[in-house]
C-alpha cells in the first residue's frame, strides 16, 4: 500500500521482497516436524502482540490447534496489568489455548501459567500436540527464545 502510494511499480516491490528474510526472532515461521512455530520473541508491546496473534490465526487456518504462548510485555508502567488483560481478551478470539509466562502473564487470564520461561520450558511438552501451530512472543527480557529452543527439541524427538 505504501509503495503504491509512493508510485513504486508492483514488479519492483515484488522483486525486492522476493529474497527478504525477517530479522531473527521477528515473526519467523518455523516449519518443524509435527508443528508450526511463529518465533516472535525479540520484543513485545500491545500492538505487536495483536499482530502476532493475527498472524497465528492466519497461519493456522488449515492446521491443528492454535497455541499462544505469551511472555510478559515489559516497560508498560502502571498500565501494564490493564494492557495484559486487553491482550488476553484479544487472544481468546485467535488462540485455542492461551499460555501466560511471568508475573504479568497472569493478567492474560491464561489457560496455563508459568512463573518464568524456564518453568515454561520444563512444562510445555505436555501441552503440545502434533500439528499444533504456536505463537511464541514476549518482551526480550522474558527470554521466550528458550521456549522456541525447547519446541525445536520436542519436534526433533517426535520424528
Amino acid at each position: 500500500v505504501i509503495c503504491r502510494h509512493l508510485g513504486i511499480p508492483e514488479h519492483v516491490v515484488e522483486s525486492a521482497l522476493k529474497d527478504f528474510n525477517s530479522p531473527p526472532s521477528r515473526l519467523n515461521l518455523l516449519e518443524l516436524p509435527g508443528m508450526t512455530v511463529i518465533d516472535d520473541t525479540w520484543n513485545a508491546n500491545p500492538l505487536s502482540m495483536k499482530l502476532g496473534l493475527d498472524t497465528l490465526l492466519e497461519t493456522a487456518k488449515d492446521k491443528g490447534r492454535r497455541l499462544a504462548i505469551l511472555g510478559f510485555m515489559a516497560e508498560l508502567g502502571t498500565d501494564g496489568p490493564r494492557f495484559h488483560q486487553e491482550i488476553g481478551l484479544y487472544a481468546r478470539n485467535r488462540a485455542d489455548v492461551l499460555v501466560g509466562v511471568g508475573d504479568l502473564g497472569k493478567y492474560y487470564n491464561p489457560d496455563f501459567w508459568f512463573e518464568s520461561s524456564e518453568a515454561c520450558v520444563e512444562g510445555i511438552d505436555v501441552l503440545v500436540r502434533r500439528d499444533d501451530c504456536l505463537l511464541i512472543k514476549g518482551s526480550h527480557s522474558a527470554h521466550m527464545w528458550k521456549v522456541v529452543d525447547k519446541l525445536r527439541q520436542i519436534a526433533e524427538q517426535r520424528v
